[in-house]
């Protein structure tokens, strides 16, 4: 089986290319769109153009897994927008995300740029604060025990200023969104 594999666009590029002209999804320096799963990825190159080293961040709190915790952070932005957007498929969340966009953000490219900032402010919060979902719910400390699922369902995992710029893009819509995926079954 193949998988829908997305044009590489450079830096110069995206910069002489008029809108009309670029496909989405695609992939840059700072997303990496996965065909497999219909998601974007973070990569490191975002954090460092934001004058982030978190691979350094993460190295003095003792992760090694770079690529695991990029991964982790992607995953718990579409699992947000899935959360607060349940009235509509994730399939129909991830055509969002990649393909349609929001028509009041002005354009698909900066609706995209604002996923990034999205994503390099949960992953910096993640870094600084640990992901919840990572821990057991046990304090070895006290020998006392945390309902996990508590602080799962509180979402101690996502800073309050992620929330506050979901909602212009779309992703923490309650209703049900009213447009065809055109996706299914074809490459995006």
């Amino acid at each position: 089986m193949t998988f829908y594999t997305a044009p590489t666009y450079t830096e110069v590029e995206l910069e002489n290319l008029e809108l009309e002209e670029m496909h989405f999804p695609y992939n840059d320096t700072e997303l990496y769109y996965n065909g497999k799963t219909h998601q974007y990825e973070i990569l490191e190159q975002a954090f460092k153009n934001r004058g982030i080293n978190i691979r350094a961040d993460l190295k003095a709190r003792g992760i090694d897994d770079l690529d695991g915790f990029l991964k982790r952070v992607s995953q718990k932005f579409y699992l947000y927008a899935y959360k607060h957007c349940y009235m509509n498929s994730p399939i129909a969340i991830k055509y969002l995300i990649a393909v349609k966009g929001i028509v009041t953000m002005g354009n698909l490219y900066e609706y995209r740029q604002q996923i990034i900032e999205i994503m390099v402010m949960l992953g910096e919060y993640l870094c600084n604060n640990g992901d919840v979902s990572q821990v057991s719910g046990f304090d070895l400390d006290s020998g006392a025990t945390t309902d996990i699922r508590s602080l799962r369902y509180e979402e101690r995992d996502y800073p309050a200023e992620m929330k506050a710029v979901m909602h212009p893009l779309g992703l923490d819509f309650a209703g049900k969104y009213r447009f065809y995926v055109d996706g299914i079954g074809k490459e995006w």
